[in-house]
């Protein structure tokens, strides 16, 4: 990430907040997105956001344009994280109607093409990856337990 970004989430909006480097706080810039964002990730690179929404879709955002991408279909996606090269993204799906609940979807991020779904664990919530990518760790908060898995590049 960039140096001096910070990201927050609101009910609509991600909020990005720029300060400059005297440690002075700028104003916040304001991206539109959709309706009940979940969860956020950023690149490595800091190019780009990744939400995930309530209604099952991830949606990447230039950072540098705030312009907003087309927005991929992840039923019952609830947290993502992105692996450290930078080029897949591990997304939680706590429910979903077609057999995603309990797993985790891999999307490549070059082409935005989810992955056949991960067994992960009982109403998976958060995950995170290892900064070598060589381990991702689910939460899942009815199984009370942590599934590790070994992220495929």
């Amino acid at each position: 990430m960039p140096s001096g970004l910070a990201l927050g989430l609101g009910a609509a909006l991600i909020a990005v907040f720029a300060f400059i480097a005297a440690g002075r706080g700028g104003s916040p810039s304001v991206i539109a997105v959709g309706m009940d964002l979940m969860a956020i990730a950023i690149s490595p690179d800091g190019a780009n956001a990744y939400v995930v929404t309530y209604d099952g879709t991830v949606i990447a955002v230039s950072l540098a344009t705030s312009t907003p991408g087309k927005p991929i279909p992840i039923m019952g996606a609830a947290s993502i994280a992105i692996a450290p090269d930078g080029a897949t993204a591990y997304v939680t799906n706590s429910s979903g109607s077609n057999g995603e609940n309990g797993t985790v979807t891999r999307i490549s991020l070059a082409t935005g093409t989810p992955g056949k779904p991960i067994p992960a664990g009982d109403d998976p919530q958060a995950i995170a990856i290892n900064s070598e990518g060589t381990a991702a760790y689910v939460v899942n908060m009815n199984g009370d337990n942590v599934t590790v898995f070994r992220p495929e590049h």
